[in-house]
């Protein structure tokens, strides 16, 4: 899987659980900054992202991170490694 098909489906599922639009989402968004997102959307993401790609994402990996890019990089290195659920 590619970063920019990474990328789509993460931007696919922080419409869905925090109603972002998709277009608004940059690779240097930030979740406090640009997307704003409250704590509830959070989690809604993080298990969408983990059925979603089929990876264990706790939310402790998950606060650690400031840009949306960021999270791009951490599902392709699950992925890779093979961090399955």
């Amino acid at each position: 899987m590619t970063d920019e098909q990474i990328a789509s489906t993460l931007r696919r599922l922080m419409r869905e659980t925090a109603g972002i639009p998709e277009e608004l989402i940059e690779l240097d968004s930030t979740f406090e900054g640009e997307l704003a997102m409250d704590s509830l959307s959070f989690v809604a993401f993080q298990v969408e992202l983990e059925q979603a790609f089929g990876i264990d994402c706790p939310l402790e990996e998950l606060y650690g991170i400031a840009r949306f890019d960021e999270v791009v990089a951490l599902v392709r290195h699950k992925l890779a490694a093979g961090v399955a659920r």
